[in-house]
């Protein structure tokens, strides 16, 4: 990663970040919550926010299931493994204890080619590598999909990034 200038860049995960007690306003989780240990990471947000710090998770809000249709493409054993053990089940507003955060949502929209849209599933930590028995069934099933839905090489992603702001309160 390129270093900027009066930013200080530190090692570290959500549940054990080494950032001094209540030494940050704002935590900003970006389509990365859904793989936080959550108690730990609970723990650690109220150990380093300020009494009066605030909580930002940005995800993906799937409102065409394009998401979700992506990841049932090809029902694998293997790729449902990993799924299951890289994802917990608890929703963003679990994050803010008793608070209520505030919800926004950005509809978005793009196109990608089969090499736009098979870069975006493979970059994905479930998904296997060119070695694994299962790439080429994986990679086939994504190319159907594909194929079934491209119109001119090209298909259309419609989703909303999702934001959840506000003020953990943990008792």
């Amino acid at each position: 990663m390129k270093q900027r200038e009066g930013i200080e860049y530190i090692d570290g995960v959500a549940e054990d970040t080494s950032l001094p007690d209540q030494s940050i306003d704002l935590i900003v989780a970006a389509n990365a919550y859904h793989r936080f240990n959550p108690e730990a990471a609970i723990k650690e947000f109220a150990r380093i926010l300020k009494p009066q710090g605030w909580l930002a998770i940005f995800s993906y809000y799937d409102d065409h299931n394009f998401f979700r249709d992506t990841m049932l493409v090809c029902n694998i054993a293997q790729y449902n493994e990993r799924l299951a053990a890289t994802r917990h089940q608890e929703p963003a507003t679990y994050f803010y204890g008793d608070s209520a955060p505030h919800r926004f949502l950005f509809r978005q929209e793009h196109y990608e080619t089969w090499d736009e849209y098979w870069g975006a599933v493979v970059s994905g930590m479930e998904a296997p590598d060119e070695s694994e028995d299962w790439f080429e069934i994986f990679q086939e099933a994504h190319k159907q999909r594909f194929n079934k839905i491209a119109s001119n090489g090209q298909i259309t992603v419609r989703y909303s990034t999702e934001v959840w702001l506000g003020q953990p309160k943990y008792g």
